[in-house]
């Protein structure tokens, strides 16, 4: 749900950046997006079916600017696969605008869960993308 909402403002803002979603866990390397999520996510406007999970990869933390944690424990997780280099890197997505906040897995919830998981990734993209506009313009002048 992330990488679909700040895929579609970094479009609607006309900013060439890569986003992708990736997991700590493999289980369920190829999947397409759980079917509630994908509900949720055109219920707004958003076609996330395209996406398919993959585990994270050494090399995403040297190609990624930012990696963004949805909740606390993957943010350990993380952190421990992580080459020390690269940690700072890594932030709490919540952390733009609600520090200390996360968004929790709505998996094993209902759809009332998704749509709570979907407002708070929606709020919390917003500032990344005012973030990434600021830090881009700062470079340009440099």
């Amino acid at each position: 749900m992330g990488q679909g909402v700040l895929e579609s403002l970094l479009q609607s803002s006309s900013i060439d950046a890569a986003v992708d979603s990736a997991g700590t866990y493999g289980g369920h390397r190829g999947e397409a997006p759980d079917r509630r999520a994908m509900l949720c996510m055109q219920n707004h406007g958003f076609d996330i079916s395209i996406q398919r999970a993959r585990k994270i990869e050494k090399g995403d933390f040297a190609e990624f600017d930012w990696i963004l944690a949805m909740d606390k424990q993957v943010m350990k997780d993380l952190i421990n696969l992580c080459p020390p280099e690269h940690q700072a890197k890594i932030y709490l997505f919540m952390d733009s605008c609600s520090p200390g906040d996360e968004v929790e897995d709505p998996w094993s919830g209902n759809m009332s869960d998704f749509e709570k998981a979907f407002q708070k990734i929606q709020e919390a993209a917003v500032q990344w993308i005012e973030r990434w506009q600021l830090n881009y313009r700062s470079l340009n002048h440099l």
